[in-house]
């Protein structure tokens, strides 16, 4: 869970002023959005190669050709 000071940190940071509710609802989102990637990071993904695709995609184009006369 993120604390209140940290919320104020950022806001700090980031030069906006927030009210005492702005804050609060900051966060529990904040706070929800941790928890969410911290669940991430204990997923397994086994094999799973970055980038991979399912289909193989091959660009296709026409010849690039002039004309001439």
């Amino acid at each position: 869970m993120i604390t209140k000071a940290e919320v104020e940190k950022l806001a700090h940071l980031a030069r906006i002023e927030l009210g005492e509710a702005e804050k609060k609802e900051l966060q529990k989102e904040l706070g929800s959005i941790l928890d969410f990637v911290s669940k991430l990071k204990k997923t397994e993904v086994g094999e799973i190669q970055a980038g991979g695709r399912i289909f193989e995609e091959t660009n296709v184009f026409r010849e690039d050709g002039g004309v001439f006369g």
